[in-house]
């Protein structure tokens, strides 16, 4: 799989852009050249130079350093979001595809009603319930993806518990946990890479989305939805601001697309020649 992924440029482009983020998540103290947090009025809205590579913002923060410490929130965000709902999703899933009956249909009738419902605006609704805050974004965006997983592995667990290898379990006697554990959820494991890799990108970009209208990080949290929204009232003075955060944001998004997409092609082995 990665001698075929270093094959893909795309897909090689996005592995190497996101090695990238996540040094700079790790690294970020030591990496950024200023304090995101610290404050020069004198300096607020200074075009690129080479003090700030990429400017100031409105309080005079270097942007360039707080774009790097906000690599570290997006990135928990997307892994926080996508492990709440890979873990209840690929539960509920496994249980309702195995077992079928009343729980089989009532997660159905759950998963549709779910998804009937724009994901931003459930989302919203979710956060609009929770309060404001990172971390209520996190439990929104995972909310929300639950029911994504669900669906997947609920439709490899209805494909799979009735195959040989599954029956032949059950006649030596092993549980219904056990085939769940050990013979179903391998089958749904390539799906999952896929799914989590390209849910990576929509939990990040649904984050920002949520703090450039308020409702995530709070100010002065350098994530960069919120940047997006301190830099709406001076577009014109420092379109600098918008842009490049905007940039990083597009090129993350992107990146992690790029390796799903990749991924996609090589595990599917309906796209096999």
């Amino acid at each position: 799989m990665l001698r075929q992924l270093t094959k893909n440029r795309m897909a090689l482009a996005g592995i190497i852009i996101i090695c990238i983020l996540l040094f700079l998540a790790v690294a970020s103290p030591w990496v950024a050249p200023h304090d995101p947090l610290s404050q020069s009025l004198g300096d607020r809205l200074a075009p690129p130079s080479r003090a700030h590579p990429l400017g100031t913002d409105y309080y005079g923060r270097d942007v360039l350093s707080r774009i790097i410490f906000g690599t570290r929130y997006s990135l928990t965000v997307g892994l926080i979001s996508i492990g709440i709902g890979l873990l209840f999703g690929a539960s509920l899933g496994l249980l309702a595809g195995y077992y079928g009956g009343i729980l089989d249909r009532l997660l159905a009738a759950l998963i549709d009603v779910l998804m009937a419902f724009p994901g931003m605006l459930l989302a919203l609704a979710i956060v609009g319930i929770l309060g404001p805050g990172l971390f209520n974004v996190m439990l929104a965006v995972g909310i929300w993806s639950v029911p994504i997983f669900a669906r997947i592995v609920r439709a490899v667990a209805l494909s799979t518990r009735e195959t040989e290898f599954v029956l032949a379990a059950r006649t030596v006697g092993a549980g219904g946990f056990r085939i769940m554990l050990h013979h179903i959820l391998p089958a749904c494991i390539p799906a999952l890479i896929v799914l989590c890799t390209l849910r990576m990108s929509t939990a990040i970009l649904t984050a920002a989305g949520l703090s450039f209208l308020g409702l995530g990080a709070q100010p002065p949290t350098p994530e960069w939805g919120s940047m997006l929204n301190e830099s709406r009232g001076a577009l014109r003075q420092a379109p600098w601001v918008a842009t490049f955060t905007g940039l990083v944001i597009t090129v993350t998004v992107t990146a992690f697309n790029f390796v799903g997409d990749a991924l996609r092609d090589i595990l599917d082995p309906r796209l096999k020649q």
